[in-house]
């Protein structure tokens, strides 16, 4: 029953992003294709992580410099549930690795529903062969490198801080202090803007859901259904659980998948007749 509150966020979602007019959202809805708004995509787009405005600052636009850092904290925030690659895998039909895609160009239009659908990983069936638990093994060379290198949340995390201190500090002219550019962020965008109220949104429907994949990552991991640990599992879920940073230290710390000897030692305790 509870899988109704992210269906319930989605419809919600698509219905204010897309569909809606004068409601929660400003601005022409997503659907109108308003020229206005596909200019700020591209714009956007090409100081996605502030790589030309840094090396090149006059050959790229100037934006309102809290939007540019919370768009690129919405698309590194995206990414980092790459690394739930493994979610989804046999005895699932359709794999997580579709919709991380789908994510970082409609965000929660495809992460939200995942997580109404998704089938729950079932280790108490590990006795069927069809529903072992997933090891290193089954994994493509996609799923295994978001899997085995926690380089990578960190790499996220690192942008991460700088978009926050981009929406700080960065473009002088919109205010040196943090007061003087919320108003403006406020006042150009919240007030006008649908797609940057958009990421607003974003940001906070992946705080408050960022958390639901990890119950069932933990019981794919070593140590976790084999050795009991439940203060361990405690703490990796109270990490997963702060916004962003704290997801990034739950996918550094996590323990490792099961590898095929790990997966025949919780088969047999499992099911030990």
């Amino acid at each position: 029953p509870i899988r109704i509150v992210p269906l319930a966020c989605f419809f919600l979602y698509c219905q204010q992003l897309f569909i809606a007019q004068g409601q929660f959202l400003p601005g022409p809805n997503a659907l109108s294709l308003d020229p206005a708004t596909w200019d700020e995509v591209f714009k956007l787009s090409l100081n996605f992580w502030f790589v030309g405005p840094l090396l090149v600052p006059s050959a790229f636009p100037s934006l309102n410099p809290v939007l540019e850092g919370v768009f690129n904290l919405v698309l590194v925030w995206s990414a980092l549930f790459f690394c739930f690659a493994a979610d989804g895998r046999s005895p699932r039909d359709t794999g997580f690795l579709r919709t991380c895609i789908g994510m970082q160009f409609l965000t929660n239009a495809f992460f939200l529903p995942y997580l109404a659908t998704r089938p729950p990983e079932d280790t108490s069936k590990a006795a069927d062969t069809k529903n072992l638990p997933i090891t290193t093994s089954k994994l493509n060379k996609v799923e295994l490198f978001f899997e085995t290198n926690p380089f990578f949340p960190l790499l996220l995390c690192t942008i991460g801080i700088a978009s926050i201190a981009w929406a700080a500090f960065a473009r002088p002219e919109y205010g040196t202090d943090l007061l003087t550019r919320y108003n403006s962020f406020s006042t150009e965008i919240l007030a006008k803007d649908r797609l940057g109220s958009s990421f607003i949104v974003d940001l906070l429907l992946y705080a408050l859901f960022q958390s639901w994949l990890v119950p069932d990552d933990l019981k794919r991991r070593r140590g976790v259904d084999i050795d009991d640990s439940m203060s361990d599992r405690t703490v990796l879920r109270a990490l997963a659980a702060i916004p962003f940073f704290g997801l990034v230290a739950y996918l550094v710390f996590r323990p490792p998948l099961l590898n095929d000897d790990d997966e025949s030692l919780s088969s047999s305790m499992t099911n030990p007749n």
